[in-house]
C-alpha cells in the first residue's frame, strides 16, 4: 500500500513540477509549412483504420459539422446516406433508422456511443453537440463487438480531446425564423505533458416555428443548457486515464402535430363539430417535454508492448416529464402526464494485441444494470368521460337491445366528471456479455484478410407494475316497463404483478476483405447477426378496458 501511494504521489509531483518549469524557447525557423489539422481517434475495439473495416462506413469531421450546420444527431440525416432520424416532436422520441432498420418505441435498433460510453436509452439520444470532433456511422450489424441493439448499425461520437486541441472557442448565433439565440464556450488546456482538461457550456433558446390556430402563440419553443468537463491524465507513456462528465437540460413545447382529416364526421369532435382548417394545431392543453440528464465515464487504457487493455466505467442518469394532450383536439377528452427516472451503471473490459500484425485478436466482457421508474397516468377529462366512455357504452347497450328485443334496456350514468387511470412501472434490466474476434491478415495473398468473431449475451428484464382506476356511476335498468336504478356504485379495476424475461443470444460474424495495394480502398463480404432486446409495453390502458 505504501509503494502504491508513493507511486501516485510521484506522478502527481512530476506533473506539478512540469507545470512550474518555464516553457523552453523554440528556435527560430525560416521554413513554415501549413497543414490541415490531423486528429487520430483510437478505438479500443478495432485494429484497422476506419475506412478499412469490413463495413459500410461514413464519418463527419468537425469541419463537416460546422459547414453543414449540424448541431444535434437529427442533423446527420441530410448528410449521411441510408440514415434517417425523424423528428416526432420532442427529444423523448429520437429513433435512428439505418437502411430502414429502426425502432420508435422501447429499445433502439441502432446503437449510440459517446467517447466509448454506450447510450442505452433513446430518450438520451437527442442532445446538442457541444465540442464534437467527429462522428462515425457504421451501417449493418455491429453486435459481435458492440452487443445488443446494434442490429441496424452504430453511431460513434467523439468529443474534442484537450491533448490535441488547445485554446478557447466562443460561438454565438441568432436566427430570425424561429427567434433562436445560442451561446457556447469551450476551453481546452494542457498545462503539462501528463495532464490536460477541457471545460465547456452552452445555452440555447428559440421561440419555435409552429403557431396555435386559436391562441396564435408558438407551441414548440425551447430552452436548453448544459456543459461538459473532461480531464485526461497520462501517468506514463503506457497509461491513460480519461474522465468525462456532462450535463444537459431542456424544456420544450412538444408535439406540434397537424390535423389532416377531410370529413366532419369524426367521433373525436362530436356530431356538431366543424372540420378544422388544414394544418391547424388546435388542442386545448399545452404539450411539453422537460428533461435533464447527466453522464459520467472513466476510461482507463494501457498500451503494452504486446497487449493493450481498456476499461470503461459509465454511469448515466435521466429524469424527464412529458405532458401530452392525447386527443389533439379542442375537446377536453384525455391527457397524459408521464414521468421517467432512469439510472444505468455499465462496465466493459477489452484486451487486444497492441499493434496490427498478421494475426489480430480481441477479447472482452461487458455488463450493465439499468433501473427505470415510470409513472404514466392518463386523466379522462369531462368530455372524454361523457362523450367517449359514457356515450359509447350506452350505444353498445342500445345495439344489444335492438338485436335482442327481449333484453332489458340498460343505461349508465357516470357521476365523476373526471377520473385517472394510474400506471406505475419499475423496470430492471441486467445484462452480461463475452465476446471474441480474430483477424488473419495477408491470408493466401497480400491484402486479403479474414475476420471471424462471436458474442454471447445474456439479459434479464423484470417489470413490477401497478395500474388501476376508480370511477363512480349510476346504473339504470328497465324490465317490463319497470325502472330499476342502482346509485352510488363504483368501478375500481386494478392490475398488479411482476413479469420477467430472460434472453440468451449468440451473435456471430464472418467477413472477408481485400485491401487494394497502395490505397485505402477495399472490397468485402460480411455476414453478421444483430439483436434487438425485447421489452414490456407499459401502456396498460387496453388491459384495463378489457
Amino acid at each position: 500500500m505504501k509503494r502504491t501511494l508513493f507511486g501516485i504521489w510521484t506522478v502527481g509531483m512530476s506533473c506539478l513540477l512540469a507545470a512550474a518549469r518555464p516553457n523552453p524557447v523554440l528556435p527560430d525557423t525560416t521554413k513554415v509549412v501549413d497543414i490541415e489539422e490531423v486528429v487520430i481517434v483510437a478505438s479500443p475495439k478495432e485494429h484497422a483504420k476506419l475506412r478499412q473495416l469490413p463495413s459500410a462506413v461514413s464519418f463527419l469531421s468537425h469541419r463537416d459539422l460546422e459547414k453543414k450546420g449540424i448541431t444535434s444527431l437529427k442533423g446527420i440525416s441530410a448528410a449521411v446516406p441510408n440514415v434517417f432520424i425523424p423528428d416526432y416532436g420532442s427529444r423523448i422520441t429520437s429513433a435512428i433508422y439505418i437502411r430502414g432498420i429502426g425502432s420508435r418505441i422501447n429499445t433502439p435498433a441502432v446503437g449510440l456511443y459517446v467517447d466509448n460510453l454506450a447510450y442505452l436509452d433513446k430518450s438520451a439520444f437527442d442532445f446538442r453537440f457541444l465540442d464534437i470532433e467527429r462522428i462515425d456511422i457504421l451501417r449493418g450489424p455491429q453486435a459481435t463487438l458492440y452487443g445488443r441493439n446494434t442490429m441496424g448499425g452504430l453511431v460513434k461520437i467523439h468529443t474534442r480531446s484537450p491533448l490535441n486541441h488547445q485554446g478557447t472557442d466562443l460561438r454565438m448565433g441568432i436566427a430570425s425564423a424561429n427567434g433562436s439565440r445560442t451561446l457556447s464556450v469551450n476551453h481546452y488546456n494542457r498545462p503539462t505533458d501528463c495532464f490536460a482538461f477541457s471545460l465547456g457550456g452552452y445555452y440555447e433558446q428559440n421561440d419555435g416555428f409552429f403557431r396555435h390556430a386559436t391562441t396564435g402563440k408558438k407551441v414548440d419553443d425551447l430552452t436548453a443548457g448544459g456543459g461538459r468537463v473532461r480531464m485526461i491524465v497520462l501517468p506514463s507513456s503506457a497509461w491513460k486515464i480519461d474522465v468525462n462528465t456532462s450535463y444537459d437540460y431542456s424544456d420544450e413545447g412538444g408535439f406540434p402535430y397537424v390535423y389532416r382529416e377531410e370529413t366532419t364526421e369524426s367521433p373525436w369532435y362530436g356530431s356538431d363539430a366543424t372540420t378544422p382548417a388544414d394544418d391547424r394545431i388546435d388542442y386545448n392543453h399545452t404539450n411539453s417535454y422537460r428533461r435533464e440528464m447527466a453522464n459520467g465515464s472513466v476510461h482507463i487504457a494501457h498500451e503494452g508492448t504486446r497487449v493493450a487493455f481498456d476499461a470503461v466505467t459509465g454511469i448515466q442518469f435521466l429524469r424527464d416529464r412529458m405532458f401530452l394532450d392525447q386527443d389533439f383536439t379542442r375537446q377536453d377528452i384525455y391527457t397524459l402526464m408521464q414521468r421517467q427516472r432512469l439510472l444505468t451503471v455499465s462496465q466493459e473490459f477489452t484486451l487486444k494485441n497492441s499493434r496490427p500484425k498478421r494475426y489480430d485478436w480481441i477479447i472482452g466482457m461487458s455488463g450493465f444494470r439499468q433501473r427505470n421508474n415510470t409513472a404514466s397516468p392518463v386523466e379522462f377529462r369531462p368530455e372524454g368521460v361523457r362523450d367517449l366512455i359514457e356515450a359509447n357504452t350506452n350505444n353498445v347497450f342500445k345495439t344489444l337491445q335492438q338485436a335482442n328485443p327481449r333484453m332489458p334496456s340498460m343505461e349508465i350514468d357516470f357521476t365523476d366528471e373526471m377520473f385517472t387511470v394510474g400506471s406505475d412501472f419499475r423496470l430492471t434490466s441486467t445484462a452480461a456479455a463475452l465476446f471474441h474476434q480474430s483477424t488473419w491478415n495477408d491470408l493466401l495473398t497480400e491484402g486479403l484478410s479474414l475476420t471471424a468473431g462471436v458474442r454471447m449475451e445474456y439479459e434479464r428484464m423484470q417489470m413490477d407494475y401497478a395500474s388501476g382506476a376508480s370511477v363512480g356511476f349510476d346504473f339504470h335498468v328497465r324490465m317490463a316497463g319497470r325502472p330499476l336504478s342502482f346509485t352510488g356504485m363504483n368501478a375500481a379495476p386494478d392490475l398488479n404483478g411482476l413479469l420477467s424475461r430472460d434472453y440468451l443470444q449468440l451473435l456471430p460474424k464472418v467477413a472477408l476483405t481485400y485491401h487494394f495495394p497502395r490505397s485505402s480502398d477495399n472490397v468485402y463480404l460480411s455476414v453478421g447477426r444483430g439483436y434487438r432486446s425485447g421489452g414490456f409495453n407499459i401502456q396498460m390502458f387496453s388491459d384495463l378496458v378489457e
